[in-house]
């Protein structure tokens, strides 16, 4: 079943639940309709520096994920028939909610380093990479514990990539967040 399938699968499962969903749902995603197990595999290394950098590779398989062929036919699909693209959003969507991965094949790099620059500054960085298009989801964060009881953050992301890419179709660019925590 591609993740077409899948992902209507769910839809056709909730449609009694939400009544968001059409009765033809599931029979316009499907794209083949045996259903059987799809695996999954992450497999990366980390290293470790003595200056308390970490870095992390990754890489992700979700079996049940869009091919290239499923990306290229959602994105087509949404355009020919304008009345299924609402649908085809709210299915990715509630895959993106739901945490499932949306394409085959990824991979992930993450950097982390504490203490950086003084003591209780922390850098993070992470890029989520699609294999078949090459888009990617960047985040950066800067957080400063202040006192033990008291820490400021400041996040940024970018979904970065063509309009007719994973990342690069998504309605936000560039989001960012400014965090106070106060621990009790």
């Amino acid at each position: 079943m591609s993740a077409f399938g899948d992902v209507a699968s769910l839809g056709s499962r909730t449609d009694g639940l939400t009544g968001s969903f059409p009765a033809s749902a599931a029979s316009a995603l499907m794209t083949n309709p045996a259903a059987h197990f799809q695996q999954d595999l992450s497999a990366g290394l980390s290293y470790a520096t003595e200056s308390r950098m970490t870095f992390w590779a990754e890489y992700h398989l979700h079996q049940a994920g869009f091919s290239r062929q499923d990306w290229q036919s959602w994105f087509a699909d949404g355009t020919a028939r304008p009345t299924l693209a609402p649908l085809l959003w709210y299915v990715r969507g509630y895959a993106q909610e739901q945490q499932v991965p949306l394409s085959k094949h990824a991979l992930f790099l993450r950097a982390d380093w504490t203490d950086a620059f003084v003591l209780n500054f922390e850098l993070t960085a992470f890029a989520n990479v699609d294999l078949y298009d090459g888009s990617t989801l960047t985040q950066l964060t800067a957080s400063y514990a202040a006192t033990n009881l008291w820490t400021i953050a400041l996040l940024g992301s970018a979904n970065l990539g063509t309009r007719r890419s994973e990342f690069g179709s998504l309605p936000a660019a560039l989001s960012g967040l400014l965090v106070f925590k106060r621990y009790f």
